[in-house]
């Protein structure tokens, strides 16, 4: 099992869990945990290896670039 679909399945069983454990909605709490994760993992929010630290923002390349623009302008 990959570690994506391994973090999916927790998530869901969380889910499950949170709501008392009811019967026949595994695929609604599947889908629901599989949409988070992936929300998760495309904000930033979460590495592959689950690691819940946010990226390092980029903003120093950013005012360089910016700067060189200007001065060449």
């Amino acid at each position: 099992m990959s570690d994506l679909e391994e973090r999916i399945r927790q998530r869901a069983y969380d889910l499950w869990d949170s709501e008392g454990r009811p019967e026949g909605r595994q695929d609604m709490h599947w889908l629901s945990a599989q949409a988070m994760i992936i929300e998760e993992l495309a904000k930033g929010m979460i590495d592959v290896q689950g690691k819940k630290e946010p990226r390092k923002p980029r903003i120093a390349k950013t005012k360089e670039v910016s700067k060189r623009k200007i001065a060449s302008a």
